[in-house]
């Protein structure tokens, strides 16, 4: 009998406990130590099952019955291919398609209830680096008039060997399962291909965020082979006079277009992203309902943030009227399952607390610039370090800057923790600090945001609880 992990399936040690991340739903399967001794050794590529067996028997100190061993290590991993998690075929040449269906109605427990919530206490004292985002160039072929990277600095470009340094550190934390690619426009590096090739060889998920404009079939196929991949591109309306005047490049939409109509072909996973803007407010409906017929995912960011040289003049590019977020709040409530259901048991909780943490930015992810500049998330100036002088692994274990950031709470944002709609807010450290200049830690939220939340807050009331 022959094993492998699916494509999609990635395995890590974290505070030794098994971790199988499931790309294609995002969810976690939590098992023990002992599990973890055995699912390390399965990989994407199909081994035989007395070869996994022997290498996990050199786990174990002193003698081991391998029969035992063995007929453990089947019923584990035959538990895991009932979870659509690992296949398994008589020879290498008969493994059935991956791309099954989720078998949701099993339930996917390896871990009792008392256990599975020792981890996750364990896991909140203890932050564990998942995901990494490495910005290979600032140079882009589109300006989009709410960039946050001053269109100035659009030339710097990472070396090859700080890239593959970088991959080789992230290989070496043990827990980094994504790894994305960004910009700028990350397909204008000329060693884009290579790292695609490398940072799949290295066993990471990869994600590349890209406006798609330059994508072609070799990348397209680089992509569908190995380990899984997935896409975020950028997407502000399906009208060109509208998408087009917001990257300033004629004919970018078209481009665009075509290119993710291949990505849909392909089968690849997809995810858009726009910013509601006053030039495309009209234009988020379509944008909804085109991502409902190609099952793509679609991210709305409510408003822009400031530039991370901390210029302010893409705020400009805000929608004027905020009773508009009104309309806008309406079509995501008619547009996302389940946001309903959130909203309401969000806004039913006891109010967040001083104490509450705010996002996961330095908990569970890091940014690393063209400069080798260590950042919590994408945007941020705040340096928690430079890999010229330091590890990556150095900085999230020792970083006195990125402590203070995993220690911001509510109560570090004086009016928002006394507000009555805080429960609501997406409170973000990085948007109030370039905006607003924010020092020490203490943090004030543009006016500008509160406002709309506050619209936002009376929509909800309306269309959720009122009707």
């Amino acid at each position: 009998m022959f094993y492998k992990l699916n494509k999609y399936t990635f395995v890590r040690n974290i505070n030794n406990y098994l971790v199988i991340v499931d790309k294609r739903t995002e969810n976690e399967l939590i098992g023990d130590y002992t599990s973890y001794l055995f699912v390390r050794h399965l990989k994407h590529e199909a081994q035989d099952i007395d070869i996994i067996i022997r290498n996990v028997c050199a786990e174990f100190s002193g003698k081991v019955d391998f029969s035992l061993v063995k007929n453990d290590g089947i019923s584990l991993f035959n538990r895991l291919s009932e979870f659509g998690l690992v296949s398994k075929a008589d020879n290498t040449n008969s493994f059935i398609n991956e791309d099954k269906e989720i078998l949701n109605d099993i339930p996917r427990i390896l871990l009792p209830k008392e256990e599975l919530d020792k981890f996750k206490e364990t896991r909140n004292k203890n932050p564990t680096l998942q995901s990494i985002i490495v910005e290979i160039t600032k140079k882009c072929n589109e300006r989009c008039i709410h960039c946050y990277i001053p269109h100035e600095d659009k030339t710097v470009m990472m070396s090859d060997e700080d890239f593959y340094r970088i991959v080789e550190q992230s290989k070496e934390m043990q827990t980094v399962v994504n790894f994305r690619i960004s910009g700028g426009e990350c397909m204008t590096h000329p060693s884009f291909k290579k790292f695609i090739k490398y940072v799949k060889g290295n066993g990471f998920a990869l994600d590349l965020l890209t406006n798609l404009t330059l994508l072609d079939d070799e990348t397209i196929e680089m992509l569908k082979q190995g380990t899984f991949s997935s896409v975020q591109t950028t997407l502000f309306s399906l009208k060109s006079e509208v998408h087009d005047k917001i990257t300033k490049v004629p004919g970018s939409l078209e481009k665009t277009l075509q290119n993710l109509e291949k990505l849909y072909k392909a089968k690849i996973k997809v995810a858009i992203a726009t910013q509601a803007m006053e030039m495309n407010k009209d234009s988020i409906e379509d944008l909804y309902k085109y991502c409902d017929s190609h099952g793509f995912k679609l991210r709305c960011d409510w408003t822009i943030i400031a530039k991370e040289n901390r210029g302010c003049d893409n705020l400009s590019c805000r929608i004027c009227n905020l009773s508009d977020y009104k309309e806008l709040c309406k079509i995501k409530l008619k547009y996302i399952d389940g946001y309903k259901k959130e909203l309401k048991e969000e806004l039913s909780r006891t109010p967040k607390s001083e104490t509450t943490h705010l996002c996961n930015a330095g908990t569970n992810g890091l940014q690393i610039d063209t400069n080798l500049n260590v950042h919590p998330c994408p945007g941020w100036d705040l340096s928690l370090g430079n890999l010229k002088n330091e590890t990556l692994s150095d900085i999230w274990m020792k970083s006195e800057k990125l402590q203070k950031v995993r220690d911001v709470v509510l109560r570090d944002f004086p009016k928002c923790a006394k507000c009555e709609i805080r429960n609501l807010c997406s409170i973000c450290m990085a948007q109030a600090d370039l905006e607003m200049n924010s020092s020490q830690f203490k943090f004030e939220m543009p006016k500008y945001v509160c406002d709309m939340y506050k619209v936002i807050y009376n929509t909800i009331k309306e269309e959720v609880f009122e009707k």
